[in-house]
């Protein structure tokens, strides 16, 4: 067989070159691309500034979900189909709110218990909702849940978590999950 025929090489000052010249190249492509990208980026983050001159209008008053008026505090027991100011009696004002602005109170701050008040326009308690952030079992759930039934409540039905009473006001769910419950006055 023939040898491979030799590899002829350039000269080492032109090797030298030519590297510089590429490398030269690269630098001013690298170059041109940092600035082109960089000087629209810095140009379109810069901030804007709107100037507003004060009116002397008066603002208008914006219209809110919260009541109008003042639930005075009376002092029997709070239950579900008694009246909401039972609840403002025992609790005081309420901590927040709750679904449709529904007044919400704190009632034990180390266990971080809540109870929630849901009332129709009379002002008839039609749901409440206790959450706690207590390790309860859902008989402790239901015990503590229970002070909220009406006194003359008598449980006709249950299935899993979910307990029917009759009573006085009408006839009553509670429904338990751990460490919370809902009751709900049940439409006749």
């Amino acid at each position: 067989m023939a040898p491979f025929p030799r590899k002829r090489h350039l000269p080492r000052g032109c090797q030298i070159g030519c590297g510089a010249l590429a490398a030269l190249f690269l630098l001013l492509i690298v170059i041109a691309a940092t600035h082109m990208t960089i000087t629209p980026t810095t140009q379109a983050t810069q901030p804007t500034r709107a100037i507003s001159t004060p009116t002397k209008e008066k603002p208008t008053s914006m219209p809110t979900s919260q009541p109008t008026h003042t639930i005075k505090p009376t002092h029997g027991t709070p239950t579900i189909g008694g009246p909401l100011s039972d609840f403002y009696g025992k609790f005081g004002n309420p901590t927040t709110t709750g679904v449709d602005n529904s007044p919400t109170w704190i009632v034990d701050q180390d266990q971080q218990t809540l109870v929630n008040a849901r009332a129709d326009a009379q002002g008839r308690v039609t749901a409440v909702l206790v959450t706690s952030g207590a390790n309860w079992s859902n008989q402790q759930t239901k015990q503590y849940c229970s002070q909220f039934l009406p006194s003359d409540a008598r449980q006709f039905n249950t299935v899993s978590n979910l307990f029917d009473y009759h009573s006085n006001v009408g006839d009553i769910a509670m429904q338990l999950e751990p460490a919370s419950c809902t009751l709900t006055l049940m439409q006749s």
